[in-house]
């Protein structure tokens, strides 16, 4: 884009090699974090839950080395962690509950015999599912999105022979691509409401990462292994 029209990058301050490896000294903490946690999943050394928790000590211990954490601030994050959980757990807890009503119903094997029944090859009915999520992201935030559909679609993948790993990473992506595609994508609001761009403006700017994500999600369908590659050598 900044090839086509420089305008939009225009050019920055020039540093030298020794300025720009210098600058590197500022990225250790995050570094290490990534080692200690990314490292540890791979080597067995502790779960996903628990790479989670120590990658939070981790933060809280570089920014105590760094002496930019004030008690403050300290408990002005404990209190928005607070929050941001309690919402999560709210969603998750409403997500339980419709799954046990949903599942009681029997709808979830229902759907799964009528959609499998059908006339169509595997892979046009993983389409097939993964476009809904286009209208759903319209008027729902991802994450209950997700919780509320994998009750039903689930089962469908895997009785279609498909990976469950790889159909995730897929729902994703298409969730994130459905808060932002037209014309009611949630994302471009809070990013209209946020910097007060008119919002044709944001949705025109959007346009290029929509045309990115969806060439990602055909190049995951099309080579699954890319998404597999590394849960493989868990």
């Amino acid at each position: 884009m900044c090839l086509l029209n420089p305008k939009l990058g225009p050019r920055g301050e020039l540093f030298t090699w020794r300025q720009k490896f210098s600058s590197l000294t500022g990225i250790w903490g995050m570094l290490a974090l990534f080692v200690i946690v990314i490292g540890g999943l791979y080597m067995g050394v502790f779960a996903p839950s628990e790479a989670g928790a120590i990658g939070a000590f981790g933060a809280l211990v570089v920014s105590l080395l760094r002496r930019r954490l004030t008690f403050r601030l300290f408990i002005s994050a404990l209190i928005e962690s607070a929050k941001l959980g309690i919402a999560i757990m709210t969603v998750l807890i409403g997500a339980m509950i419709f799954t046990v009503f949903v599942t009681a119903s029997g709808f979830p094997s229902m759907f799964g015999g009528w959609i499998t029944g059908l006339p169509l090859p595997p892979y046009a009915i993983l389409i097939t599912i993964l476009l809904i999520y286009i209208p759903l992201g319209m008027a729902m935030d991802a994450l209950p999105m997700i919780l509320l559909t994998m009750s039903t679609v689930f089962p469908v993948i895997v009785n279609l022979g498909f990976d469950p790993v790889w159909f995730g990473v897929l729902v994703v992506l298409m969730s994130e691509l459905a808060l932002i595609t037209p014309p009611v994508g949630l994302n471009v609001y809070v990013t209209q409401a946020t910097t007060g761009v008119p919002l044709d403006e944001v949705f025109r700017g959007n346009f290029p990462f929509m045309l990115v994500m969806i060439a990602a999600v055909a190049i995951l369908i099309a080579f699954p292994q890319i998404s597999l590659f590394l849960p493989n050598l868990m």
